[in-house]
This record gives C-alpha cells, sequence and structure tokens, in this order.
C-alpha cells in the first residue's frame, strides 16, 4: 500500500518518512509505521487488518498524496472527509499541524 509512490515520489516518501517519525514518537517506538506500509509481509505477518495499525498508514497515505499533488500544482478546489479521513482532511486544509492530527 502506497509502495510504488514511496519508492518513485521524493515528495511522498519524505513526507511518509516525517509522518513515521512523529507516530513513532507518539507510540513509543511500540509499532513503525514505514513497517506495516512499505515493507512487504506476508499475511500471517502483517496487522493492517488491525484498525488501531490500519488508520495511521491510511492517513499517511492521503496526507502524502495530497503533498504530491500540490507540488505538482494540482490544488484542491475542496476537501471532502469521512470518519477516519477527517484528521488527514483537517491537515491538508491547514487546520491542524501535523504533530496536532497525528
Amino acid at each position: 500500500m502506497g509502495g510504488q509512490l514511496y519508492e518513485s515520489e521524493l515528495l511522498f516518501n519524505k513526507s511518509i518518512d516525517l509522518i513515521d517519525g512523529e507516530m513513532t514518537k507518539i507510540n513509543n517506538g511500540e509499532w513503525r509505521l514505514l513497517e506495516e506500509l512499505i515493507e512487504k509481509k506476508n499475511e500471517q505477518e502483517s496487522r493492517i487488518n488491525d484498525a488501531n495499525i490500519a488508520q495511521p498508514p491510511l492517513f499517511a497515505i492521503q496526507v502524502a498524496l495530497a503533498a504530491s499533488l500540490v507540488s505538482w500544482n494540482i490544488y484542491p478546489s475542496f476537501i471532502i472527509s469521512h470518519s477516519a479521513g477527517d484528521e488527514a482532511a483537517a491537515f491538508v486544509a491547514g487546520r491542524l499541524s501535523l504533530k496536532e492530527t497525528v
């Protein structure tokens, strides 16, 4: 999930790394975003079906993708979100800082 963009798009990569650093601080290194998001795991090792693990990578991809689009001069006219996407939308809209959002 997001692995190809992480490997090919520098800003996407930097955004994911930044979010990974913030999330690692908050969860005291209990798990790493990059491990769940980028590293290839088999079904038995992956915890992506656990909502506590799945939602942070989704947030990270949404934020990194938005940053990449803006870097390509593609700006949203409006932002719509639902449920777990609310935090990413608030961050992308400039309503929350990364630290507040994570």
